[in-house]
């Protein structure tokens, strides 16, 4: 390079070390389409790239400003075609452990492809190619106030979210909550008394009755509201899913549930799109013989279906129960909005395991998922 001053030129050498690393994603995609970005996230939602830093350009020293659990690439006139569906992109980011990772590709129709990747310590100065095939995200009809749902057919017309209330990606297990309580284990609620009372901090960490936020005594005897009769539905104030996503999001009812079990086509997978993560993915029946068969664990689901097809997918997420997680990664506990008897103790849910799936009801002190639904 050159300067010049005082009519002088004065030549001016720069060397530079890589402070970054490179990455090369190939990737074959499903569709013809128009790209517009794509993101990689940690799957553990973990804040693993750095999106924003300074550097000492006498010492090379980074320095983190802004850290973020995701990093996007935004594409312009990117496509792919009938014939050449790959894509081969290039994204510079600062050396990083990532952990395992979700990769999502937006096409302009605002349609999402997603696949998972093993994550990698990335090295400043090297470069590391990622290989993979996304699969269409069950993004079906579009969004409500910024959350994906699907329209599984269903005969109420109801929409159904593609991820659990507190979940960055389709297979994040989400957050969990007790029935009628809308902060999920870690986050504080000033307005749980019972929980101070036995914690001494509004942090939710315990489920029991004794942190339980409508209890009234320590057993589950009294409670201070939702009591009597069966089948009350929660109010807006009080739904996980209203008050964490706004818009028309709520949580189903115990009826709503039973027309997703009996309208479509449930298969269990202990590896979803070969993320690792087992549950079941419920698809929209394609013929009225399938409408409530459930494919268990070694059994063969009929060959009409596959993940471009139009589902949910429900993690095993497990449930929170006094001060751990039990059954995380084997068994699916999921709330629905109503109670299940004339006492108030219980509320309806759903679990499942890789053999079984039940409907059945719960002591409303779990920590267990929500999945969301609108109209």
């Amino acid at each position: 390079a050159e300067v010049t001053k005082d009519d002088h030129k004065h030549e001016v050498v720069f060397e530079f070390q890589h402070a970054i690393a490179v990455l090369q994603l190939k990737l074959t995609m499903p569709v013809a389409a128009t790209w517009k970005s794509l993101t990689l996230a940690s799957e553990d939602d973990n804040k693993v790239f750095v999106t924003s830093a300074t550097m000492d350009v006498a010492t090379g020293v980074v320095t983190p400003v802004e850290i973020s659990s995701k990093v996007t690439l935004l594409l312009n006139n990117v496509s792919t075609t009938a014939t050449d569906k790959t894509l081969t992109l290039y994204l510079a980011v600062l050396p990083t452990t990532t952990g395992d990772l979700i990769l999502t590709a937006k096409t302009s129709a605002n349609k999402s492809f997603t696949s998972a990747i093993t994550g990698k310590a990335l090295v400043a100065g090297k470069a590391y190619r990622f290989t993979t095939s996304p699969v269409a995200i069950p993004t079906g009809n579009g969004y409500e106030n910024g959350y994906a749902y699907v329209d599984l057919g269903l005969p109420s017309g109801l929409k159904w979210a593609t991820m659990n209330v507190g979940a960055s990606s389709v297979t994040d297990y989400g957050k969990y909550y007790a029935w009628g309580e809308t902060k999920a284990y870690g986050e504080e609620d000033q307005t749980n008394a019972r929980n101070y009372a036995y914690a001494g901090s509004y942090t939710k960490t315990y489920y029991d009755w004794n942190t339980y936020k409508w209890s009234d005594d320590d057993y589950g005897d009294y409670f201070s509201k939702y009591t009597g009769k069966n089948n009350i539905t929660l109010d807006a104030e009080d739904d996980a899913a209203t008050q964490n996503w706004g818009g028309a999001w709520r949580m189903p009812t115990h009826y709503e549930r039973n027309e997703l079990v009996k309208n479509c086509y449930w298969v269990w997978t202990s590896s979803y799109n070969g993320s690792g993560v087992a549950g079941y993915i419920v698809y929209a029946a394609k013929s009225s013989s399938d409408k409530g068969q459930v494919v268990y664990n070694g059994n063969t689901p009929s060959s009409d279906y596959s993940l471009s097809d139009s589902h949910i997918f429900l993690p095993a997420a497990g449930c929170h129960f006094r001060s751990w997680l039990s059954d995380a990664g084997t068994d699916g506990y999921y709330w629905f909005s109503t109670n299940s008897d004339n006492y108030g103790i219980y509320a309806w849910d759903m679990e499942f395991y890789s053999g079984s799936y039940i409907i059945y009801f719960r002591h409303r002190l779990y920590g267990q998922s929500v999945r969301a639904v609108c109209e």
